[in-house]
């Protein structure tokens, strides 16, 4: 089965368009093709067999790939077996390919209550993690290039899931959770890839997001034993603390958590060849017409949503982008050259956050809290600020169940039972009043006020004190806004804007006394 090189040649660089004939004639590329081939196996991932009549084989291919560290030095090289899945037939081959992943909102939920509660974060990497599903439909495959145990005419009963296929993540997921929940895991409702374990004192908390796992808890000695207990399953890599998960590099001070995704900045701006640019002053272009009809269109407006498709996943680490993504993602039908310049201009803003002293303060670097933006067009204020309570809402839901060990559900009236069995009841005085208090929560600061009541592209003054204002809320003014939303409670709890507005409310008067 093992495969012999044929020559010296060194391959140094990423490889996304090497070939197997390429490959074989270097050795770091046969060994690793030779660990993965063990690794099907061992996993007894495919029987050999006769293809049955009326039957056919999909193919497979080999995928190279340069997995660099952080500070991009060389971490490993990485052959991975790919099933081409494009060629399976649904109903066939598949029925149901979804498969859930964490969502992002999560992980910052996870690093900011490890970091409030001082608890330990760890990254934990499944190896060969697809390989570990089962699957439910019998599908066939050519043996893979390099593998000399099939005989003439034999191919590859698959028996578990391969990288490739159009089912391989969702069996993948439901093994991981089976697993989990066996270990005693509860999966959370508002997240299917985030479960929550408590045993008397001890909290454990974890996100799954494909083959990464970052996983919190109180007590270093039960995420100690709940990795040997994954290993004995999976067989994992043991990254230690988290530091680099799903290309956000987590830095934890001892008095507080910075996240930033430098490399992943300094990555897209040497693909678009921008690595020597100077840094923009602001996050976006003040005085820009983007609706203009003057400038002409791109030739391939394609290149323009993998750009804004990039940028989006900054949104990650840099609220202060929001408003300029959310109006260039108007325009990813047929941009035009001042929307790609406009969208360069964003980019090379990040660079003043690419330093290796991180930020203008130090404090700054210490201080963290989670903290999610919603930024859509909308009909109405109100139906747009009620989505944000919403997702505020199911964040503290989640928090409430991470920290205290049950499902919260909230409401003190029994106008509730009502709201349950006829549905919410609409009332315009409340909806009057909920406008009302979001007005003065839409200006609990100066600075958020011009960004979202003004719609005007942030200012250099007001960028550079972002993300200080975000953070700085005033404690009276929030006591202030929940006397009246309790108030306003009493006239009537069960309409659901007025619930979500008071988890938004309550959100933010936790914040201030964190603060």
């Amino acid at each position: 089965m093992r495969m012999q090189p044929c020559s010296s040649l060194r391959l140094e660089n990423l490889c996304q368009n090497l070939h197997y004939e390429q490959a074989a004639q270097d050795g770091k590329w046969i060994t690793s093709m030779n660990k993965e081939l063990e690794a099907l196996e061992v996993n007894n991932t495919w029987e050999l067999t006769q293809l049955p009549a009326g039957k056919k084989a999909i193919g497979c291919r080999w995928i190279y790939k340069i997995k660099r560290n952080p500070d991009g030095s060389v971490d490993k090289f990485k052959a991975r077996l790919v099933a081409k899945g494009y060629l399976q037939k649904e109903g066939i081959d598949f029925f149901d390919s979804f498969s859930p992943v964490a969502k992002l909102v999560s992980v910052r939920l996870l690093i900011a209550l490890a970091t409030q509660r001082k608890w330990e974060l760890h990254h934990i990497d499944i190896n060969n993690a697809f390989l570990h599903g089962f699957l439910e439909e019998e599908v066939y495959m050519v043996p893979p290039k390099g593998y000399t145990k099939a005989a003439k005419g034999e191919v590859c009963l698959l028996k578990r899931s391969l990288y490739g296929l159009k089912q391989a993540s969702r069996q993948w997921n439901i093994e991981f959770s089976d697993k989990l929940l066996g270990y005693g895991f509860i999966q959370s409702k508002h997240d299917h890839c985030m479960f929550i374990k408590h045993t008397g004192s001890t909290t454990l908390a974890l996100l799954i997001y494909v083959d990464d796992v970052l996983t919190a808890g109180n007590s270093l000695a039960a995420i100690q034993s709940l990795k040997e207990y994954l290993h004995n399953l999976f067989t994992i890599k043991d990254l230690g603390p988290a530091k680099y998960f799903l290309g956000l590099e987590i830095y934890n001070t001892g008095q507080g958590t910075y996240l930033t995704q430098r490399k992943y900045i300094l990555d897209l701006l040497h693909d678009l060849g921008l690595s020597d640019c100077k840094p923009s002053a602001t996050p976006f272009p003040s005085g820009i017409n983007l609706s203009s009809q003057e400038s002409p269109t791109l030739p391939d407006s394609s290149v323009y949503r993998r750009l804004i498709g990039r940028l989006l996943y900054l949104n990650l680490s840099r609220a202060n982008i929001s408003y300029g993504i959310q109006q260039l993602s108007q325009f990813v039908q047929t941009p035009t050259q001042a929307h790609w310049a406009a969208a360069i201009h964003l980019l090379n803003e990040q660079l003043n956050h690419c330093a290796a002293r991180w930020s203008r303060r130090a404090e700054l670097r210490i201080r963290f809290c989670g903290l999610s933006i919603c930024k859509k067009l909308q009909s109405t204020k109100v139906l747009y600020k009620m989505e944000d309570g919403s997702s505020i809402a199911m964040a503290k839901r989640m928090k409430v169940a991470v920290e205290d060990g049950e499902t919260l559900v909230e409401g003190e009236s029994t106008a509730l039972v009502s709201v349950e069995e006829n549905g919410p009841r609409a009332s315009e005085q409340v909806k009057t009043e909920i406008a009302h208090i979001l007005e003065k929560i839409n200006s609990f600061t100066e600075m958020v006020s011009e960004l979202l009541d003004s719609g005007k592209s942030m200012l250099k003054e007001l960028s550079n004190d972002f993300e200080e204002r975000m953070i700085s809320i005033h404690k009276e003014q929030i006591l202030k806004w929940h006397e009246e939303i309790n108030e306003l409670r009493l006239l009537d709890a069960a309409n659901e804007d007025a619930d979500a507005l008071l988890q938004n409310a309550k959100y933010l008067l936790q914040i201030a006394h964190a603060g």
